[in-house]
């Protein structure tokens, strides 16, 4: 079995700051998972006040038997790509680009960068048919990936769980309408295939200090493998 902590869009910064990061390493504590995965937006765009506060020191990670994960969403391209993610590593956060992990067991996680990366430095991530040509079919694969777009991609690659955020479930009424005429799943869980999808509404807040229609959260799965897969 396998028990996963996946927190998405936390967007550290002049909103989500101190507080929160205690909360939410409380909230981990918890759960006891065995690997925590960050869906992107770690920080939020503006990376001042994360600097100033060094806010990521008051994240403090739960012992796990297979440790921390993250990759970039969007925002960590808008506030500068090299200085936010230099400085999420510092914390002994691992940030997956475009890379390949394996846990115990055979449990291949991929971490992709954000579709936004080439906006902002020009570099296009890899299509998950060069990131998966490694793939072994026969033992379990993750795949996080910020944004849910162009899921059938995932289903035609062959994973066997895709762990998404970004969308925040429109984060304020009426906009949850629209985040679901955009998204094939906006928030929760659809299965295409073999493939399963679960999008998390997100931990933190972008624009407006509210959330009306959406609630924040800490996704929890628990994983029960079956003849290997």
């Amino acid at each position: 079995n396998l028990r996963i902590a996946a927190v998405s869009d936390i967007h550290l910064g002049s909103i989500i700051r101190k507080r929160s990061m205690k909360k939410l390493s409380l909230m981990l504590d918890r759960i006891k998972p065995d690997v925590i995965f960050l869906l992107g937006d770690i920080v939020d765009g503006d990376l001042g006040p994360v600097l100033r506060g060094d806010l990521l020191k008051y994240f403090h990670e739960p012992a796990t038997r297979f440790g921390l994960y993250g990759i970039t969403g969007n925002h960590e391209f808008i506030g500068g790509a090299e200085r936010t993610i230099t400085y999420i590593e510092s914390k002994g956060i691992r940030l997956l680009k475009d890379e390949k992990i394996v846990l115990p067991g055979g449990i291949q996680v991929y971490g992709r960068l954000d579709s936004y990366s080439f906006r902002f430095k020009n570099k296009n991530r890899l299509t998950l048919e060069e990131l998966m040509k490694d793939a072994d079919h026969s033992k379990p694969i993750i795949l996080l990936d910020h944004q849910p777009s162009h899921l059938e991609e995932s289903e035609k690659a062959g994973a066997d769980l895709q762990l998404s955020g970004h969308t925040h479930n429109g984060q304020m009424w009426p906009l949850n309408y629209i985040t679901k005429r955009l998204f094939e799943v906006s928030c929760g869980y659809l299965k295409k295939g073999n493939t399963q999808i679960i999008v998390s509404s997100g931990f933190g807040l972008w624009g407006p200090r509210i959330r009306s229609g959406s609630r924040p959260e800490v996704m929890l799965i628990d994983i029960r493998f079956t003849n290997g897969q």
